[in-house]
This record gives structure tokens, sequence and C-alpha cells, in this order.
């Protein structure tokens, strides 16, 4: 039987005895103590461990490690093999959901910040501290040059001025944004249709005089454009996230650096503005 308390582990008790168990700020298993004898576990950051093997209990991030040695995260939903350092399966949520780019990925690569219980997305680690505690491979090697998180990318977008952003991304924006209108005027047009179609417009309409099979055919070839638009509209959303979340620190760098211009001239104009009426 295995105690828990708001998703922490507290205790593991079989036939012969209770374990106590020591978590870290993963939720992970690192102390097992037994009538006073007490055993400490290691792992890699991916969550290997050569210490847990020989104990059936739980190990990282308080899932159980079964005798295959993977974790079957999300109630088996997905097998996740800490020595191969990622899963057996892709995620259904990728590459433009949730589930970050990498359909493999364990927690996008930072297990060290994150974790991922369901085995669809990752979320923060630990509940006392939170900011990230250790940078990552990326932010060492590479710094400026490391994709920030689509979270991070979501709360960007949230504050940048469509003005800010580079072609590259105001393209797919305003290209889906021109969809949306023409997707918006061919459901209006179906309905209006559909209303004459039930004698539920005025009588003086020149609609009223279409012959019903014909309105019924143009429906049908109304709705037929609709669909498509509305594929033309998933297609290009998919193309404007994958380009925004290819944006790395320095090109959010680069348009922090524009926003602020374009606050400058802003001010700029307003003070001009307000020479010429004698304000």
């Amino acid at each position: 039987m295995i105690l828990r308390r708001w998703r922490m582990l507290k205790a593991n008790a079989s036939r012969s005895a209770a374990v106590l168990l020591g978590l870290d700020n993963q939720r992970s298993v690192i102390t097992r103590q037994v009538a006073g004898n007490r055993d400490v576990l290691t792992y890699s950051p991916f969550g290997f461990s050569s210490t847990l093997e020989k104990y059936p209990l739980p190990g990282l991030t308080a899932q159980i490690l079964e005798a295959a040695g993977l974790y079957l995260l999300g109630n088996g939903k997905r097998a996740y093999n800490p020595v191969l350092m990622r899963f057996h399966s892709p995620d259904a949520w990728s590459p433009f959901g949730m589930g970050g780019i990498n359909a493999y990925a364990y927690c996008e690569q930072d297990p060290v910040n994150w974790q991922d219980l369901s085995g669809n997305e990752r979320k923060k680690s630990g509940t006392w501290f939170p900011q990230n505690k250790l940078p990552t491979i990326y932010e060492i090697d590479a710094p400026g040059k490391f994709v920030p998180t689509r979270e991070e990318a979501i709360q960007k977008l949230k504050t940048t001025p469509i003005s800010a952003l580079p072609e590259e991304i105001v393209k797919p924006f305003k290209r889906i944004e021109s969809l949306e209108k023409t997707r918006q005027i061919q459901i209006e047009t179906i309905n209006i249709s559909k209303r004459a179609l039930e004698g539920r417009i005025s009588t003086d309409s020149p609609l009223r005089e279409i012959e019903r099979p014909l309105m019924e055919q143009y429906i049908r070839e109304t709705e037929k454009l609709q669909r498509k638009t509305e594929r033309k509209i998933y297609l290009a959303r998919e193309e404007f996230t994958r380009k925004v979340l290819r944006l790395t620190k320095d090109d959010w760098s680069a348009i922090d650096a524009k926003v602020e211009e374009l606050r400058n001239n802003d001010t700029f104009a307003r003070r001009l503005v307000g020479l010429f009426s004698g304000t």
C-alpha cells in the first residue's frame, strides 16, 4: 500500500514491514528506511538509477519503475525509458500542442526544472521554488540561441504589437486574419440562404425568386468552400505556431528592441502633435 498526501509520496507498506520514503523536490524517492536500515537512491537527470533496480518501489517523480526498466506515465499511456532518455511512442499532442516540438522528448530535454506525470506535457517540478533551480545545458553552451518554451512564447506574443514582429511571423498572421474574414462571410451567406430556403426572409427579397434545387446546390457548394477555408486556417495556424516556436532568445531580444523603438517613436510623435496644436 502506498500512502500519498497532495500527490506527495509518504510511505510504502507491504505485508512484512512499513517503508519510510524520503523525496526530493522532483518527488523522486531518494531514501528508503526499513526497520532502522536506511538506503540512499541516486538518479541521473533523466531518471536512470542503478541503485533503484533492486527495489520494486516508486522512483523518479514517485512513478513506479516496471521490471522492464520503464516508467508507464499517465496510468500506462506512454512508456518512458530513463536509459534512452526518451519515450517509446510519440506524443499525440506534438508538435503543435502542449507536448512540444519533439514528440519523443521527455520534458522537452529539461528534466531538471520540469517533470511529466501524464505522459502528455511537462509541468514545473516541485512545490517550494517557483524559479528554475539550475540552468540547462542549452543555456550554458549556447546563450541566446536557446528557444523559449511554448508558455514563454505565448506570454511574449500577448504583449508584443504585430508591427514589432518579423515579416515571417506577420505574413501567416495576416493570412489567418484574411481567411477568418472569408470564413465568416461564408457562414453568413449559408445562414441567409437557409433562411431563404425556409421562407424566413422578407417578401421583396430577390432570393425568393431562386428555385429551391438551385438554392440547395448553392448552399452545398458554399459549405464545401467553407470547409476548404477552415482547412486553410488550420494549416496557416500550424505555420504561424511553428515559426513562433522557432524564434530564439536572440530573436525575441531584437523584437523587444523594436517594441521599445516603436514606443519612443510614439512618444516623439505625441510631442510633435502637442507642439503643433499649441497644447
